[in-house]
């Protein structure tokens, strides 16, 4: 939580896989739960087959736009 708060970026929304939903050994807690507790709020994914996922993001980083400067490290030419 402290990192996204340091961003200083307004974050609209926050989506998880499903998986977030798996209990922790050590704890006995969700990710969710853990996320929920330190006030972020999460959406869950939908759960596809992965050729549509695949498909889906796809399309969706189609209409991305990335700051090159900030995100300097993460895209390859």
């Amino acid at each position: 939580m402290q990192v996204l708060r340091q961003k200083g970026y307004t974050y609209g929304r926050h989506w998880a896989p499903r998986d977030i939903q798996v209990r922790e050994f050590a704890s006995g807690r969700s990710r969710l739960e853990t996320a929920t507790g330190l006030g972020i709020q999460f959406l869950l994914c939908p759960d596809v087959p992965l050729e549509e996922g695949i498909h889906a993001a796809r399309m969706l980083f189609a209409q991305c736009w990335f700051d090159q400067a900030r995100c300097r490290g993460a895209l390859r030419p």
